[in-house]
């Protein structure tokens, strides 16, 4: 698997959903023109406004905004995450997994981090050991962010590696209270305190297990021995 950009998925997602909506908006006002001279097509011009007006509005599925929103997180944590390069880290993103994508695979000296990026408004806290967010728990997104961490496990295991994958769910737009909070298999943190809270991690990790981390996360369920990556190669993009 060749490394991809951050937040690639939402990206071509946003595009394509934003393409249908301009495309029904152009047919329609070109329906419209047209029907100054033949009234008939007044009616699925405006049939196909409407529909244009419909599928756009908010929380519907081509609906691109949503994805812009979390397009924007996505490069606003790899940015962080590129920052601590000089720490030793290699930030992998947008890591398909055949069935979704993980945001953030970061591998460094204090480990392995699957991270997953939330663009939220409001406000998130911890209740009774679980996740809230607005006033209601949030089960889906820590649950997001273990499934992430257990792919990753996968991976490191299919090419020989028994290494542990830290959870961690960052929280962009919505102040984290509390910051970092553990709950019991992720960590919850807000973007602004993501850096200072991976560089206190204690170090675990030699730079020859990282190199083959990354391979193997990269490479899925092939073996690191195929074609091993270097880590200090420059990230092709």
């Amino acid at each position: 698997m060749v490394p991809r950009r951050a937040g690639q998925w939402l990206r071509g997602q946003f595009w394509w959903r934003t393409a249908v909506v301009f495309g029904l908006l152009l047919l329609s006002v070109l329906l419209a023109i047209l029907g100054t001279r033949w009234w008939v097509l007044l009616v699925p011009a405006s049939a196909i406004l409407a529909l244009t007006w419909k599928v756009s509005e908010g929380k519907t599925r081509l609906d691109p905004v949503p994805y812009l929103k979390g397009l924007r997180g996505e490069i606003a944590v790899a940015e962080i995450l590129e920052d601590l390069g000089q720490y030793g880290y290699r930030a992998l993103h947008d890591i398909d997994t055949g069935h979704g994508n993980i945001d953030h695979v970061l591998v460094g000296p204090a480990g392995v981090f699957a991270i997953e990026t939330k663009n939220w408004s409001g406000a998130v806290w911890m209740k009774r050991g679980a996740l809230v967010r607005n006033g209601r728990e949030d089960r889906d997104a820590t649950a997001q962010a273990v499934r992430s961490a257990m792919e990753v496990k996968r991976r490191l295991r299919r090419a020989g590696l028994d290494v542990w994958v830290d959870a961690i769910l960052v929280s962009v737009g919505a102040p984290v209270k509390g910051s970092p909070l553990r709950l019991r298999h992720v960590t919850v943190v807000s973007s602004g305190d993501l850096g200072a809270f991976i560089r206190r991690c204690p170090e675990r990790m030699a730079k020859p297990g990282r190199d083959s981390a990354v391979a193997a996360i990269l490479r899925g369920d092939l073996p690191v021995t195929v074609r091993p990556i270097s880590y200090d190669a420059p990230d092709p993009r």
